[in-house]
């Protein structure tokens, strides 16, 4: 008879009200993330004290509150990361791309979870 598997921890899911899972899908050679939510918005950030993600690593985004709380939490441990990110570092990736466009989303695309 082989021994069974036990499972000891689940991909956890966002938890706090307002967030959203986001993927991180590029890291630059400086340093700087992009990532992009289940509902099409996309963020680049820089990261500020020191901890590092990798490509296709989950977070939970507070979209609403992001800008002002410069927060994301890494989902495989739980850590809060602390991240450098302004109003214009967020984009909505439904709207479409105009040279000297703003992509940015409305308050309303921000409280949306997919």
């Amino acid at each position: 008879m082989k021994p069974s598997t036990i499972v000891t921890s689940l991909p956890r899911q966002p938890h706090r009200r307002g967030a959203v899972k986001a993927t991180i899908v590029k890291i630059s050679a400086v340093g700087s993330c992009s990532a992009q939510t289940e509902n099409e918005i996309g963020l680049t950030f820089g990261i500020t004290d020191g901890n590092k993600f990798e490509v296709g690593e989950a977070i939970e985004v507070d979209l609403p509150n992001v800008v002002s709380t410069k927060a994301v939490v890494r989902l495989r441990d739980g850590k809060v990361i602390k991240i450098e990110l302004r109003e214009d570092d967020l984009h909505d990736l439904r709207m479409p791309v105009r040279h000297g466009g703003s992509r940015t989303p409305t308050a309303s695309r921000l409280r949306e979870h997919s």
